[in-house]
């Protein structure tokens, strides 16, 4: 499957870095591109936002695979909720 989307450097007008087209194809996770330590961080500082701050005894003693579920869980119910037409729980 391909995506493609609007290249973000020219609005779709076309420039040097999409070869004019003013496109560009997703050929791989984004996240590949991104340091493991900078994706760590991006997840503490979404726990953060719901009110887990990263201390010792918090987040940062929890698994990652928990984290991350956790994440996961969240995004689920948030999309169930917007599709059903709920107020989020606030978290």
């Amino acid at each position: 499957m391909d995506f493609v989307y609007t290249c973000p450097g020219c609005e779709g007008s076309g420039c040097d870095k999409c070869g004019g087209s003013g496109q560009f194809k997703l050929e791989e996770c984004p996240r590949k591109a991104i340091p493991y330590y900078v994706q760590e961080f991006l997840d503490y500082a979404k726990l953060y936002k719901k009110g887990i701050p990263p201390e010792h005894g918090g987040a940062l003693d929890q698994l990652h695979s928990f984290n991350v579920y956790s994440q996961f869980a969240w995004g689920e119910l948030d999309k169930y909720e917007a599709e059903l037409g709920l107020t989020k729980r606030g978290f």
